[in-house]
């Protein structure tokens, strides 16, 4: 199932690319690209899916007769529903919820605390990363956030008169939210190997 990681790395790289040459690009059409990111991935996993009952329907006993007319239809649907699907349809439906939750409550303090097109990275990134994948990549942005607040708060200490003004104290996790998920991906095999987050696969 590797290719669906590679899929989600090479959607992620293009995108921030995409960031680095045009922002406002990427910011005028991130509903676009967020619906690309979607679209693509039900095809990567419909794909998927047609292989392994390929691979079923080709192979010897018992495989095969876990398939139609021997086995119902049924079986083969919630197993590649679980291996497949689950993992990203659980994602999906969480980042659009935090997404949602971000947008709102962006702009109830008037839109200063996030960009217009944060939200949609935030759910990109939950969306890619998968299930159980996003429980470290929040983790990880969580770190990451305390880290730089630490960092600012300890050059505030040590130099105060050049951190005297606000503006030094700006910071913002933008720039962040798809490299993040990024390095999830790219550690998701040895993620794999440890027996607490194949407990967290659904």
């Amino acid at each position: 199932m590797i290719v669906v990681p590679v899929y989600s790395l090479v959607f992620l790289v293009l995108t921030m690319g995409a960031r680095c040459l045009s922002r406002p690009f990427v910011v005028k059409n991130i509903r676009r690209i967020f619906g690309t990111a979607v679209v693509g991935m039900v095809g990567v996993l419909a794909v998927l899916s047609g292989l392994q009952y390929s691979a079923w329907a080709a192979g010897s006993a018992p495989t095969k007769f876990l398939l139609a007319p021997h086995y119902s239809h049924w079986y083969f649907l919630q197993y590649v529903g679980w291996r497949f699907w689950a993992p990203y349809f659980i994602a999906l439906l969480l980042g659009a919820i935090i997404g949602l939750l971000a947008h709102w409550y962006n702009k109830r303090h008037g839109g200063d605390l996030l960009y217009d097109d944060e939200p949609y990275l935030i759910a990109l990134a939950i969306f890619l990363v998968g299930q159980p994948g996003w429980i470290v990549y929040f983790f990880g942005m969580l770190l990451l956030a305390l880290l730089v607040h630490l960092g600012i708060a300890t050059a505030t200490w040590l130099r105060p008169r050049r951190f005297a003004t606000t503006e030094y104290y700006r910071f913002s996790l933008y720039d962040f939210w798809l490299p993040v998920a990024a390095f999830v991906i790219l550690i998701m095999q040895w993620l794999l190997t440890m027996e607490w987050f194949l407990l967290l696969k659904p």
